[in-house]
């Protein structure tokens, strides 16, 4: 009888290993649940943190956006500005050149057909003289 009780024995330790490694699996796989459901949770978490931090920032992008495109169209205001206080100047001084120029060359004519008549009356006079000579 002494195999009938090394085989009982046996295989009564073989179903207390059985039951053993059953226990531990079914301890494993609640501590692989506990453990997916917590990784699961932070996941969670972190996603939503990463959401807000992300609508921060893209908020912050979005103002700084909107600042610089302001400032932009303040430049090119003032730009544009500046342009047109330039063009009207050039017109102005271009006009008041454009005057002078104008005063000078009257002047100058004027000053030309005076001396025209000076001439003319100069050669009048000596042509008079020269005629009244030959006579």
């Amino acid at each position: 009888m002494g195999l009938k009780d090394f085989f009982n024995k046996l295989t009564g330790k073989t179903k207390q290993v059985a039951d053993k490694a059953e226990d531990v699996a079914e301890e494993l796989v609640e501590k692989s649940k506990d453990m997916a459901e917590k990784i699961a949770d932070k996941a969670e978490e972190t996603y939503e943190v990463v959401k807000d931090k992300a609508d921060d920032y893209a908020e912050i992008a979005s103002e700084k956006v909107s600042e610089y495109k302001e400032k932009a169209k303040e430049i090119t205001d003032d730009l544009k500005e500046k342009a047109a206080d330039s063009l009207e100047e050039v017109k102005e001084k271009t006009e008041e050149f454009s005057g002078k120029v104008l005063e000078e060359a009257k002047n100058f004519v004027d000053s030309a057909k005076e001396a025209v008549k000076d001439i003319s009356k100069k050669l009048e006079k000596d042509v008079g003289k020269t005629q009244t000579d030959k006579d």
